[in-house]
């Protein structure tokens, strides 16, 4: 099974909407929008691992609050700057008062896509 985490993104909001809308309208039956969503979560999950290959260094003034639970890091921090590690874009750093990063362990993930197959 995927992580759904990319489901609050605006790609994954906007083919929720859609999805709704079409079983709304009958056109489709809230099981294959399920599938679909499914489907989602395993391509987004793997077109992240396998496509983007940008990093991207930051320093936090203060980490405010921390979680594990189910194999799933989430990070508030502030007073956050970042860097372009490669060179590539900004040259001047990035800063931010806030930040929440959700980190999600990828090798539980590669096993399950594993006994997805």
């Amino acid at each position: 099974m995927a992580y759904q985490l990319y489901r609050t993104t605006t790609l994954g909001s906007t083919l929720q909407e859609s999805l709704d809308e079409m079983i709304q309208n009958n056109q489709i039956p809230p099981a294959l929008a399920l599938k679909i969503l499914q489907q989602f979560d395993k391509v987004i999950n793997n077109a992240l691992e396998s496509r983007v290959k940008s990093r991207l260094n930051f320093k936090a003034g203060k980490l405010e609050t921390y979680r594990y639970c189910d194999n799933v890091w989430t990070f508030i921090l502030r007073d956050v700057e970042f860097k372009d590690s490669q060179g590539h874009g900004h040259s001047e750093p990035v800063k931010v008062d806030k930040v929440k990063i959700v980190a999600c362990d990828g090798k539980s993930a590669a096993a399950a896509k594993d006994s997805d197959k």
